[in-house]
């Protein structure tokens, strides 16, 4: 149970840190033992600056509100925690030095924002908009690099086609946008320090991997694969 959905361990000083549900340790890397455990819910969101980020959804009916903690990596201990009115999709990410990023329900139905909290105390400091976030299309991808977002969406019952777009978390604002020919089946996501990989299966069980620069968005390189379905949950 140590190990996210996505097939992640989060890491304080190279330690790992795992997180059943009802609590989260750190363990010593070289030998395994126990450095501390806390009792708290959930799953981790992120690890910034050593801390770490938990998040616990509601399960209970009529829903009760989420919570966003934050848990010192070096004793375990609690140092703020705050209740969300909205259930915490994914993970989080650090947008400033002063900063992390939630994303969440925006003012309108179907749209979603940025809601940014204080990392010294958990307050809430602002929520940005963004800009026709495709969140009616399936398996659309989400991927935090840096500050900023990158979203990937498809309507794989309409001949149209992937879209991937880099938004601002400083503004909302999409600063590049980029299509792709129509797959038959969904696409994956992932990042790497300077470029954008999409992994696409074609219509033959075949991949196509694509390269995208991360600043521009434009194509580097385009690679097919015989014989290599890529699917979206393993990158």
């Amino acid at each position: 149970g140590c190990v996210s959905e996505g097939g992640e361990l989060p890491f304080v000083a190279a330690d790992p840190v795992c997180a059943t549900g009802a609590e989260v340790s750190r363990l010593a890397a070289a030998s395994g033992a126990e450095v501390w455990s806390s009792p708290v819910a959930g799953e981790v969101l992120g690890v910034f600056g050593g801390e770490v980020y938990m998040g616990s959804d509601p399960v209970s009916f009529p829903a009760a509100d989420a919570v966003l903690q934050r848990v010192s990596g070096s004793s375990g201990a609690t140092v703020w925690q705050r209740s969300l009115a909205f259930p915490v999709r994914g993970r989080i990410w650090r947008v400033s030095d002063s900063l992390v990023g939630v994303l969440g329900p925006g003012p309108a139905p179907n749209t979603v924002a940025l809601h940014r909290y204080r990392i010294q105390d958990g307050g809430l400091s602002d929520t940005r908009g963004f800009a026709d976030v495709p969140r009616g299309v399936a398996a659309a991808g989400e991927i935090r690099g840096e500050a900023d977002l990158f979203v990937l969406g498809q309507v794989p019952w309409k001949t149209l086609p992937s879209r991937v777009r880099r938004l601002s978390a400083d503004s909302g604002s999409v600063l590049w946008e980029n299509l792709t020919t129509q797959r038959s089946a969904y696409p994956g996501i992932a990042l790497t320090p300077n470029r954008l990989l999409l992994a696409e299966e074609t219509g033959q069980g075949d991949a196509l991997v694509r390269s995208l620069d991360r600043v521009t968005g434009q194509l580097r390189w385009e690679q097919s694969i015989a014989q290599g379905p890529i699917y979206s949950s393993y990158n």
